[in-house]
């Protein structure tokens, strides 16, 4: 017969902890927060958290740590949202913000390393509160991956027109009553 440990005294890597204790800290940060972005906040860190249970108790640990890392992202969005309409300070951002990066980081090593050497894994340490009151927060990596679509997309689109009348323009401004067509793209 298999001896098996007893579900609490099963070890865990450290990124276990590490998400279960962000999942009850925004629990308790966005208690009574009545806002939809505060509800999905607590649920993708509920999910995240559970993810990394399932991950790190045998079961299907790749596509765990997958979700893990979905749901976290979602949380640290909905997270953001709130700061962004000034419904939680700056200051909780951040920690959120350094937590959920510490979050990543493990979870991403998880995807790296194979599963029997998972125990061996440390963390990062949480990054320092920063010195000075910052209005603008260092992005987040989701924020980061955002800014670079949004980059790419704004380098797609053709560039503007100058505004009629400015000289610049060799063409004939439109006589009143006459008819402009736009320009057919290429």
């Amino acid at each position: 017969m298999t001896k098996h440990n007893s579900y609490s005294r099963r070890l865990r890597p450290a990124v276990y902890d590490c998400a279960r204790e962000t999942h009850y800290f925004i629990l308790r940060a966005l208690k009574g927060v009545r806002d939809r972005n505060s509800i999905l906040a607590r649920r993708g860190a509920e999910r995240a958290a559970l993810a990394v249970e399932l991950a790190t108790a045998g079961d299907s640990p790749g596509r765990n740590v997958e979700c893990a890392l979905t749901a976290i992202r979602t949380s640290m969005f909905h997270c953001d949202t709130l700061c962004e309409l000034k419904i939680i300070d700056r200051k909780l951002h951040d920690y959120l913000r350094r937590s959920v990066d510490r979050i990543i980081a493990g979870l991403e090593q998880l995807i790296t390393t194979p599963v029997d050497q998972w125990l061996s894994l440390q963390l990062p340490p949480l990054e320092a509160e920063p010195t000075e009151p910052s209005e603008a927060a260092p992005p987040t990596r989701f924020q980061a991956i955002l800014d670079r679509v949004a980059q790419a997309a704004r380098s797609l689109l053709p560039a503007p027109a100058p505004p009629p009348g400015n000289g610049a323009s060799s063409e004939q401004e439109p006589q009143s009553g006459e008819r402009i067509e736009p320009a057919t793209p290429v």
